[in-house]
């Protein structure tokens, strides 16, 4: 038979082990879905923000007048309207940012990059004014 420490011993490294294999260690987060087992979060992390901004500069203060309505053409969270043609990241960039789960890409609208479904077209998060 098993001592009580050694038992003791083996529940907790189990926890522990399971425990690291549970969390992952690079994630992008901003969205919250929540279903019965499931919790995900997408957006953008401050480290691919950090990396974005590296690659094309820290957005510019907005001096002058910005046209009416601008930001209201895509909203977070609803689907992109068919008229925006969204283009993908530079490949450069995109590979030193953290993965996204499948089925969601990062791309450029105008001078926003934003975080898209590519089945919906719904936008979950946006860097405005980037470029």
């Amino acid at each position: 038979m098993f001592k009580p420490l050694t038992l003791l011993t083996l529940i907790a490294s189990f926890l522990l082990l399971n425990a690291c294999s549970v969390y992952p260690t690079a994630t992008s987060g901003s969205l919250q879905t929540r279903s019965d087992n499931v919790y995900l979060k997408i957006g953008f992390s401050n480290y691919d923000r950090n990396r974005i901004f590296r690659y094309y500069g820290y957005p510019h203060k907005r001096h002058g007048h910005i046209p009416p309505g601008y930001y209201k053409r895509y909203h977070r969270h609803k689907p992109l309207p068919h008229s925006f043609q969204p283009r993908p990241l530079p490949w450069e960039l995109e590979r030193h940012l953290t993965p996204l789960p499948s089925g969601y890409i990062r791309v450029m609208i105008g001078n926003d990059i934003a975080i898209m479904n590519t089945r919906t077209r719904v936008v979950y998060d946006v860097l405005w004014s980037i470029r």
